[in-house]
């Protein structure tokens, strides 16, 4: 048998190319994994900020739309505020994790709602906290939503209440 020199790549040096492209290859898919993770992450908590704020924002006008005294209100509770309109009763509620609006026609003694339209406004809301400053006018009512640890706050006040800007300065109304 005779030895002939011949070009090529020696099973060895193969081996060593094939681990060489798998680390490659695992730490690039690695990467790949971690940065898909993140981005899942960040479109969940963006998804909750523009849910949790466009409650905020429902909430803050139907707020500045409602009587400010407080004869006109059903209930104001922690976790729920119910008071009349021309139009019926409109009421935000947070119950079994989710952050309902209804109108209608609410039975203040039976503690029910009759012909009700119910909307869903947040859904994985994980607690509600409405807090009302006023005895006889209401003066402005604060809230804050939270889901996770993404926590959204407000305050509210009926705009039907006089505003401190416009109330008489020495005498002469403003406009």
């Amino acid at each position: 048998m005779s030895k002939q020199a011949c070009d090529g790549f020696t099973l060895l040096e193969v081996l060593i190319y094939i681990l060489f492209f798998a680390f490659i290859a695992m730490a690039t898919a690695s990467w790949m994994v971690r940065l898909w993770q993140s981005s899942c992450a960040r479109n969940t908590k963006q998804e909750t900020l523009i849910t949790l704020y466009s409650a905020h924002d429902m909430l803050l006008r139907d707020i500045q739309h409602a009587p400010a005294d407080r004869k006109q209100w059903k209930e104001i509770l922690p976790e729920c505020l119910i008071w009349h309109t021309k139009a019926g009763d409109v009421g935000w509620q947070w119950e079994q994790e989710q952050l309902v609006r209804r109108e209608g026609h609410y039975h203040h003694k039976k503690k029910e709602w009759h012909k009700q339209t119910k909307n869903l406004i947040a859904d994985h809301v994980d607690k509600v906290r409405f807090a009302c400053v006023g005895e006889q006018e209401i003066v402005h009512i604060s809230f804050t939503i939270t889901a996770g640890s993404t926590i959204v706050e407000g305050v509210a006040a009926p705009l039907c209440r006089r505003l401190p800007w416009r109330e008489e300065v020495k005498g002469v109304e403003a406009s």
